[in-house]
């Protein structure tokens, strides 16, 4: 099998992985939603918030380097190794060392919940190398089973412990559990065959290296983190746990449309812009047709959660999940500019400008920390809800501007007819609803008809209005998602076509 099948192939295992991982996800996050309190997430995702800020020290993008290195590699390997394991067991240095503050400004069993997890981080460290073997060899089918594996079963711990009233600890104990079962799994199938004894290396020039190539990363890393993790840390400090459960729950299920799209388009996209970075007029065709393809899926599927918010919430979750509700419809808005935003960052990659990408970041971190308090104070966790979505849609703003700075592209040809498109479909929906409710003592059925009008409407006025520009651009991510030489050129002088009609 050459390199480009082995490449295709893992492509296919890593999104099928990404899907089943959803889905389990998805499933074990309902169960569980339905055994316990939002307290008990709030508790949980606060632990998770403190465990991932010390964790921040570890965070150096030393896999990237791996990945990128190609010389010397047993020295390499060993010396990734030793700097994970090290700076992972630094990680949980530093929350022993932080431990009367934690206790005292919340509780011990807040304290004795984020060494628990700070000990799953050392052993996702213990196999971690070994996972990155296993990628610079292409076998992606190894380590997607070995995620898949893990995460059932640490998902049936956080289960059978919540079942058994164990609260929040089921879900900090799954949580870890699944680094213990990978760690295990991963060293099983030892790709990178070397004794644990013989793991460790302390080479002073290699460890320079690693850490010298992932400083900027270490700075990107730890904006986003403040961007998508500081409302944790703000409302389960002067809210409540219960406010951030609610959240968490809310932020979680509106970034549904996000995660469906991300795991197949990412792959069509980096390669994609990467080939075409010397061509910008190609590399605007490629970028506007991934672009609409995200959008006809991101917006109408938001939609539809907004308009369904209360049935969905009530029929996953239940009655007593009601109050993320307004949360969980300011979150979709989150939703909508984060699945047009994340595509940036692979086209910034791709024609080497990520500073763009570390330059929004820091813009948006620093917006955050100011904004974030003061909506939170003065409306809650809605308020938070609404921070992150300004926050986001002005990130929006500026990498869309960078964009024009680096291809020419017709956003109005990409957004207007989606957005016309939902917009009649809401319309549509809205007026059925008045004459027909559609409203049946059972909740499934009843969102069930409700997805399949609104899913009518929207085909119907997209297949009317936008038909000739969706099966273009289906056939384009199709032959590069098959791996075949997709016809740029003809799909450019289309791209055209179809801008001059907006």
């Amino acid at each position: 099998m050459s390199t480009a099948q082995r490449a295709l192939r893992g492509t296919l295992f890593v999104a099928a992985n990404s899907y089943l991982s959803i889905f389990i996800a998805f499933v074990s996050g309902v169960i569980l939603a339905r055994l316990l309190n939002p307290a008990d997430f709030g508790v949980y995702r606060l632990a998770l918030f403190f465990a991932d800020l010390f964790g921040r020290v570890s965070e150096f993008g030393l896999d990237k380097a791996l990945i990128h290195k190609q010389d010397n590699l047993e020295v390499a390997y060993k010396t990734h190794f030793t700097l994970q394991v090290s700076l992972s067991i630094l990680a949980l240095v530093l929350a022993l060392v932080f431990a009367p503050v934690i206790i005292s400004r919340y509780s011990p069993l807040t304290f004795a919940f984020i060494v628990v997890i700070s000990v799953g981080y050392v052993f996702q460290a213990l196999g971690y190398t070994q996972r990155l073997s296993l990628e610079k060899n292409l076998l992606f089918s190894h380590t997607a089973l070995v995620d898949i594996i893990s995460l059932i079963l640490s998902s049936a711990i956080s289960v059978f412990m919540a079942f058994r009233g164990y609260g929040p600890l089921s879900l900090v104990v799954g949580y870890g559990a699944n680094y213990v079962f990978s760690f295990c799994l991963f060293w099983l199938i030892h790709p990178w065959k070397v004794s644990f004894k013989e793991a460790f290396l302390f080479d002073t020039r290699e460890i320079k290296w690693f850490l010298r190539f992932g400083s900027f990363l270490f700075i990107g890393g730890l904006t986003t983190f403040i961007l998508y993790r500081y409302n944790d840390f703000i409302l389960g400090t002067f809210l409540s746990a219960a406010a951030l459960g609610f959240y968490s729950r809310a932020f979680n299920y509106a970034q549904i449309p996000t995660s469906l799209i991300t795991s197949v388009v990412s792959k069509v996209a980096l390669p994609t812009y990467s080939a075409l970075q010397n061509d910008r007029e190609k590399l605007s065709a490629a970028f506007s047709i991934v672009l609409k393809s995200i959008v006809r899926i991101s917006f109408p599927l938001s939609l539809i959660l907004y308009l369904v918010a209360d049935d969905f919430t009530v029929f996953l979750l239940g009655p007593k999940w009601l109050p993320m509700v307004p949360i969980f419809r300011i979150l979709l808005i989150y939703g909508v500019f984060r699945s047009i935003f994340d595509d940036l960052g692979e086209l910034f990659t791709a024609v080497g400008k990520p500073n763009y990408v570390s330059f929004y970041l820091l813009v948006q971190a620093l917006i955050s920390l100011a904004l974030v308090p003061i909506l939170t104070h003065f409306y809650k966790a809605e308020g938070a809800a609404t921070s992150l979505s300004l926050v986001l849609v002005f990130g929006v703003l500026v990498a869309y501007f960078l964009l024009y700075k680096t291809i020419k592209i017709n956003t109005l040809s990409v957004f207007l007819p989606t957005t016309v498109v939902c917009f009649l479909t809401m319309i549509s929906f809205k007026f059925f609803l008045a004459h027909a409710p559609l409203t049946y003592p059972n909740l499934f059925v009843s969102l069930a008809v409700k997805g399949l009008v609104f899913g009518f409407f929207y085909v119907i006025y997209m297949l009317v209005l936008d038909g000739r520009s969706f099966f273009n651009d289906l056939n384009f991510v199709l032959n590069h998602w098959r791996g075949e030489a997709a016809p740029v050129e003809e799909l450019a002088e289309e791209e055209k076509n179809i801008n001059k009609t907006y």
